[in-house]
């Protein structure tokens, strides 16, 4: 059995307190402007967001998270 990992982006807006989850940083862009969020997308990318470093201001909460998924067996 081989276990797949995908990486799960949570983004939570501080000032409505909605969240949102992507699967990748510049997929938040797709609904969130870099005002939003208080960065650019290429801002956000060289504060290398891990499961082990999450990113936080005062607009955002960004935390990454692994989804393990199970191989699907034939």
């Amino acid at each position: 059995m081989v276990e797949k990992q995908i990486k799960v982006i949570l983004v939570r807006i501080k000032s409505t307190g909605k969240e949102d989850v992507f699967g990748s940083l510049s997929a938040i862009y797709s609904e969130h402007s870099s005002d939003d969020i208080g960065y650019t997308l290429r801002s956000l990318q060289g504060f290398k967001i891990d499961e082990d470093n999450p990113f936080e201001n005062d607009k955002v909460e960004i935390k990454v998270f692994r989804l393990k998924t199970k191989k699907r067996e034939l």
